[in-house]
């Protein structure tokens, strides 16, 4: 009333600003996660609750002046305590420009900012450029990092995983490979069987060989009667040059995926990975499955190959372990059998291993001519349907690589594979995410 100037604070003001919000497209039945609010380093706690999400990052940095990176500018103590999402529970969307005359030099600083920011559970990051380098690989995706039961255990509280080298900072997913809908209508038991571990290479000039202890008893891992695999999701193959290369920008096929660089003993846990250049990451997924079950995979595989002619031997690609073919939850059902899945042509038949959120076909082709299959798809009945539109979706794996590969027209239910080659089968995976 005297006509000083008392300083204020914003948040109680966006709080009810968001409450409101939230409020409004309740009412109006509009799309929920619509909406954020933008808090590079403000963070308005006590608004947070009424919001979707929070974008970060809006820093410029350029790269030619300074030997520093994003990495730098984001320690870990930045990350620990403000830039978790864990800590707020609402999602991070991260910004952050990196400028250089350099584009390659850029690239590949955005790609380093992505395996740092993907250690800290940030996947989806469309702002920081890089095309795909921003967003989970598809590997990682297949793996099923993002189902319903996935728990995260970041670097800083990782019991499960240890290094002696401090600068080698390892992040853990304990995924539960089975749909949390099912699992809450008690369906079928949670088990985990799988598990992403994430590590980087803080230090920001030195590059550091990689040995890691992984406690597998701990995690469930560990068993008679069971195999236990490692596979490099994604990494970098030399110092300069990721996964991602040049020419595979904007596709899903990723040169050098899968490439088995990683040493794994499952009796002592001790894993071994190719050297990390200074502020580097990789991920690498261990998974477990009964040694019954794939064999019987196996050997279904070898009896559907020669029900068509096929005489190569047939051995489980790597990519259907990856993405979780080989289960003892599938339920196969024979070709001109299969749940939810026929095709019109008549030398084409369709097989299917059914799980909860996931459906694996073998399209048998008995002519001896390529065909191109249209494939009728109850995805009702597959349970693949998204059940929460704005947050899941499905995509479609074709195993066998061909140049034009399988598409899905989702709103005929109509799934196109193209080119099955003659007294052959196919492996295509269809899963909701």
């Amino acid at each position: 009333e005297d006509g000083r100037v008392q300083p204020g604070y914003v948040g109680w003001n966006a709080r009810r600003f968001y409450q409101r919000l939230q409020a409004l497209m309740a009412k109006h039945k509009l799309v929920p996660n619509g909406h954020g609010g933008h808090s590079t380093q403000a963070y308005l706690l006590v608004a947070m609750p009424w919001m979707d999400a929070v974008l970060d990052g809006e820093l410029n940095f350029n790269i030619d002046v300074s030997d520093r990176d994003w990495i730098d500018y984001y320690p870990i103590a930045r990350m620990r305590s403000m830039s978790s999402p864990h800590n707020w529970g609402v999602p991070i969307c991260w910004m952050g420009h990196l400028d250089s005359r350099d584009n390659n030099k850029t690239m590949l600083a955005q790609i380093k900012r992505a395996e740092y920011l993907w250690l800290h559970d940030s996947w989806k990051n469309p702002y920081g450029g890089g095309g795909p380098r921003t967003v989970m690989p598809d590997s990682i995706l297949d793996f099923g990092l993002n189902g319903d039961a996935t728990a995260y255990h970041p670097y800083w509280r990782n019991p499960y995983v240890t290094s002696s080298d401090k600068d080698l900072i390892v992040s853990l997913w304990r995924i539960a490979d089975q749909d949390d809908t099912d699992m809450r209508m008690n369906q079928c038991p949670q088990t985990v069987d799988r598990v992403l571990i994430g590590v980087f290479n803080y230090n920001r000039t030195l590059t550091k060989p990689v040995e890691l202890k992984v406690d597998l008893a701990a995690l469930g891992l560990k068993g008679d009667g069971f195999v236990v695999t490692a596979r490099e999701l994604y990494g970098p193959e030399s110092g300069e040059s990721a996964y991602f290369s040049s020419s595979a920008v904007g596709c899903s096929i990723i040169s050098g995926m899968f490439g088995m660089e990683c040493r794994f003993d499952p009796a002592s846990g001790r894993l071994i990975l190719p050297a990390l250049p200074p502020h580097r990451g990789r991920y690498v997924g261990i998974s477990k499955h009964a040694v019954a079950d794939e064999t019987r995979f196996l050997e279904t595989l070898k009896r559907l190959a020669a029900s068509v002619g096929a005489t190569e031997p047939f051995e489980i690609p790597p990519a259907v372990v990856n993405w979780g073919g080989v289960s003892a939850g599938a339920k196969f059902y024979e070709p001109g059998k299969a749940h939810g899945a026929s095709c019109k042509i008549e030398s084409v038949r369709v097989g299917a291993w059914v799980q909860p959120d996931r459906t694996l076909l073998c399209v048998l082709n008995d002519a001896d001519k390529p065909v191109d299959a249209e494939i009728a798809l109850d995805l009702d009945m597959l349970n693949l349907t998204p059940r929460l539109v704005w947050q899941e979706f499905i995509r479609v794996r074709d195993f066998g690589s061909p140049a034009e590969g399988a598409s899905l027209n989702f709103h005929k239910r109509m799934l196109n594979v193209k080119g099955v080659h003659p007294k052959a089968l196919r492996l295509i995976g269809i899963r909701r995410y």
